[in-house]
């Protein structure tokens, strides 16, 4: 009889186990309306792939970085440039000279009378008296500027002082080496500013 009823009891707890074992997987949520629902199972966002993503390595969908060489490229338009272009195209070059090597006082000034030519003048200079016209002219270093023509262009790296009495002419300064200079203008149609070689077409 022992025996018996311990074999009823083995079935049973093993009925419970196996039961209590096919129950384990499933999650049921019950509502409000006593309807059972099973609920969705639940993954890892880590293992999700979303349309977005790319695989590892595929750089397809990367934007570049690198632009189109060509719009890149731009025109000689620093003063630099400008200037440099000057004293390779000019056909005369001239130099204020130092008082101690020459002897003379007024070896530090020049007075540019040519007209329609390319003129580069080098050495640092007091005055610098332009009364041509037409001319193309790279200064490296003046004190005082005078121009008395018309129609000339001049690039000056160092520049304190400028006066024009002609017309048309246009002026450059490099702003590195100091401040704007001190600046007159009688005439009339003239553009005096740092920047102002870029207003021309230098072609030589």
């Amino acid at each position: 009889m022992e025996n018996k009823t311990l074999r009823s009891a083995g079935l049973s707890l093993a009925v419970v186990l196996l039961a209590s074992v096919g129950l384990s997987g499933c999650v049921t949520v019950q509502p409000e309306n006593d309807v059972p629902t099973s609920s969705a199972p639940i993954t890892s966002p880590s293992a999700e792939m979303t349309g977005d993503s790319a695989p590892a390595g595929d750089t397809s969908a990367a934007p570049t970085t690198a632009s189109d060489p060509a719009a890149q490229q731009t025109g000689p338009t620093d003063f630099d440039s400008l200037f440099n272009s000057i004293v390779q195209a000019a056909d005369t070059q001239l130099e204020c000279l130092d008082d101690d090597a020459s002897g003379r006082d007024d070896a530090d000034d020049l007075t540019v009378s040519d007209s329609d030519s390319i003129i580069s003048i080098t050495g640092d200079c007091d005055d610098v008296i332009v009364t041509g016209n037409n001319l193309t002219i790279s200064i490296v270093e003046v004190d005082d500027l005078r121009i008395r023509g018309n129609n000339n262009i001049i690039a000056v790296q160092d520049l304190d002082d400028v006066q024009v009495h002609g017309s048309e002419n246009v002026v450059g300064w490099n702003p590195v080496h100091e401040d704007d200079p001190d600046i007159v203008d009688r005439g009339s149609d003239n553009v005096l500013r740092h920047d102002a070689l870029g207003t021309t077409d230098l072609s030589f």
